[in-house]
């Protein structure tokens, strides 16, 4: 788990090509494209790990959001499930 500091790092630095920062969850297949667009790039880079950030604006706001990958449903399915079958 990472710190509650190494995250407000990754807000201040703004969004990258392994740091996106989201307001709210939309869709899954939009969340499964960015993993994997993410995922290919952080292993272009030899990075270990990309960072999906929710409840925070494309400014650095931090506004919270109710999104959680183990209670949100796609289907009849679990998210976090949906997604390992996914990708």
């Amino acid at each position: 788990m990472v710190s509650e500091q190494f995250i407000r790092s990754l807000i201040a630095a703004g969004e990258n090509d392994l740091t996106e920062l989201k307001q709210d969850f939309h869709a899954p297949d939009e969340l499964g494209q960015n993993i994997s667009a993410m995922a290919n790039t952080a292993r272009h880079r030899r990075q270990e790990y990309g960072y999906i950030i929710y409840g925070v604006s494309d400014s650095g706001e931090i506004t919270g959001s109710d999104f959680d990958i183990d209670t949100t449903k796609t289907g009849n399915e679990v998210l976090r499930f949906w997604l390992g079958n996914m990708l």
